[in-house]
């Protein structure tokens, strides 16, 4: 089967979806605040899109908790408000710190995101990359699109991008990531190798069948007590059997490695494609974070 890894934009469909919050504003970025930086783990520069509550507290004491959203460019950061804004108005959910991450150019966002989110390298898809988008092949920086930095992308993400958010802004210090299809599978390699990273994980139709499922090889080897907090997993219903067997392999193994520590919730929601799936995922997700359920 084709292999689904270019897809990156996760608010294709969110203006629909957001609609039946009642928002009746045009989406708005003023909220938006932008952030680089510059990696030396990766020697990578990356953007940060922080949206801050509506309603900041002026109590200097205030802080609060930090939404990461994996795969951002900047067509999609001009939704992060709305989503955010909206979001924040159903019922019991806080008001939270929303930080979109991606990369400094555009133009090399769908290189850099398989390199990124990859654990290991495939050079079959490595050289499809470049076929699909020949400017990458002229550029200086083209090792920089070969795929398998996943981990060292982990190590910014921990002791990088988190910290510089709980040192700038006003950060609770409880960290919730979501991340679709290979950000999906960044995230998925994160809960099962170094799962204190985060707190929380929303992770959506996530992509471990890169090379050949290899992910799940060594997943005997798991501690159950190192998962804690809340994880949610889902898969849309009409993607294709390589995806829906990813989503059940992950679902599989979390329910194997059942913790005390661990919530967890696995759905397929039907009737949705690989990319319509995601901003309900997301919400979805969100929601049953957010919650004081323990199902």
């Amino acid at each position: 089967m084709k292999k689904q890894f270019l897809v990156s934009a996760f608010f294709l469909f969110l203006g629909t979806v957001v609609a039946g919050f009642s928002i009746a504003q045009n989406p708005d970025s003023s909220g938006l605040i932008q952030r680089v930086i510059s990696s030396e783990i990766t020697g990578q520069d990356y953007r940060l899109f922080v949206v801050m509550p509506e309603n900041l507290s002026s109590t200097s004491a205030a802080v609060y908790d930090v939404v990461y959203v994996l795969d951002i460019n900047s067509e999609d950061s001009t939704q992060l408000v709305q989503f955010q804004r909206a979001f924040t108005q159903l019922p019991d959910i806080p008001d939270f710190i929303l930080v979109g991450v991606g990369f400094a150019s555009d133009e090399e966002h769908r290189g850099l995101r398989t390199a990124h989110f990859s654990p290991s390298n495939d050079e079959e898809i490595d050289r499809e990359i470049l076929a699909l988008l020949p400017s990458l092949s002229a550029s200086e920086n083209v090792q920089n699109w070969q795929s398998g930095g996943a981990r060292e992308f982990a190590r910014v993400m921990k002791s990088e991008i988190v910290p510089y958010l709980e040192n700038n802004f006003s950060a609770s210090g409880s960290d919730t990531v979501m991340g679709a299809s290979l950000a999906g599978l960044f995230l998925s390699m994160i809960l099962l190798e170094q799962p204190e990273i985060f707190d929380n994980y929303v992770i959506t139709s996530p992509s471990t069948w890169w090379n050949d499922f290899e992910l799940f090889e060594n997943t005997g080897s798991l501690h159950s007590e190192n998962l804690k907090g809340k994880v949610y997993l889902s898969v849309g219903g009409l993607e294709n059997s390589e995806m829906l067997e990813s989503y059940n392999r992950l679902s599989n193994v979390l329910e194997e490695n059942d913790s005390t520590n661990l919530m967890f919730k696995s759905e397929v929601i039907e009737d949705q494609t690989h990319l319509s799936v995601i901003p309900i995922s997301y919400m979805n997700g969100l929601s049953y974070i957010f919650s004081s359920s323990t199902d």
